[in-house]
């Protein structure tokens, strides 16, 4: 929730075309965790700058948990997410 709140303000009534793919956000994930075992989810996204490039980017982290290619951490319901790199 506090993530979304940070984005800048828009106009609700105003559509725009954005396209952003899953594989992407995989990518660049993977480039954030390669130097280091694990992020923080906020830390992940604080360069994004839309809704939608947050949630693909969940969705990715999701799919990356599914394929076991990072484990995910969360001590407190509504905590922190911090995402580990397996392989």
């Amino acid at each position: 929730r506090n993530l979304i709140n940070k984005l800048p303000e828009t106009n609700p009534y105003e559509l725009k075309e954005e396209i952003i793919h899953i594989d992407d956000q995989i990518l660049f994930i993977r480039e954030k965790i390669k130097n280091q075992n694990n992020i923080s989810f906020d830390k992940l996204v604080s360069v994004l700058k839309t809704k939608i490039s947050i949630v693909v980017t969940f969705l990715a982290v999701l799919e990356m948990l599914r394929n076991k290619q990072i484990k995910i951490k969360q001590n407190n319901p509504f905590g922190e997410l911090i995402i580990t790199k397996l392989k």
